[in-house]
């Protein structure tokens, strides 16, 4: 386990990692209460794909301690009365983070996907402050920036649901691991469509909006 208390990027050492294709990919997706940092996670879900197979997952609730917003509700169809029932963010982080670890210790992870991936990093980051439990180093691969390089004019906006719907990748219940398990596969079709125009697809995969340091 890192001894810093924060995830920081890593330039992966790419003679030492496979193709796209082949490599062993960390997908993560977070429902939360809000969009700033005074909010907090109530939901982790994360993938792993390898050879394009998922081949492991992840999934909690977490218990905020407060009352959602309702528009998070309508959002999720998560409620008051379901994150009751659920472990807190230090058990539920505790957990993942152990996930993650092993998973690093299986053999080598390419990078963490996630679309917009600034905003997840940096929910990430403050849980393994307030929870004092470090993440492992991963490169954050960004699908919103990739969306929004290979398809600038193709569908009418970047967001998931926009993406899913051109890629007829299904699903949309916007909860944690459907949109994580959505997001690994849009990564590989827009790699797929980069190579299709002789583009190196992880050429834009930085992420689109600086990440919290």
């Amino acid at each position: 386990m890192t001894n810093g208390s924060t995830v920081q990027p890593e330039r992966p050492k790419t003679a030492m990692i496979p193709a796209w294709n082949q490599a062993k990919w960390l997908v993560v997706d977070l429902e939360t209460t809000g969009l700033s940092s005074r909010d907090t996670i109530i939901e982790i879900g994360a993938a792993v794909y390898e050879n394009r197979e998922l081949v492991d997952s992840f999934s909690a609730l977490i218990n905020p301690g407060s009352p959602l917003p309702s528009f998070i509700t309508a959002l999720t169809g998560l409620d008051d009365e379901t994150l009751a029932h659920a472990p807190d963010l230090h058990t539920v982080f505790s957990h993942f983070c152990q996930w993650a670890e092993h998973l690093c210790d299986q053999e080598q992870i390419a990078g963490l996907i996630a679309h917009n991936v600034a905003f997840d990093w940096g929910f990430l980051e403050r849980a393994q402050r307030t929870c004092g439990m470090p993440l492992p180093h991963f490169q954050p691969i960004d699908t919103l920036s990739m969306a929004r390089a290979l398809l600038p004019t193709e569908v009418p906006n970047h967001k998931l649901t926009t993406l899913r719907e051109h890629f007829e990748l299904g699903g949309g219940q916007h909860r944690a691991l459907d949109d994580a398990l959505a997001t690994g596969m849009l990564f590989f079709k827009l790699c797929e469509y980069a190579e299709s125009l002789e583009k190196d697809p992880l050429a834009y995969c930085s992420p689109a909006y600086p990440l919290s340091s």
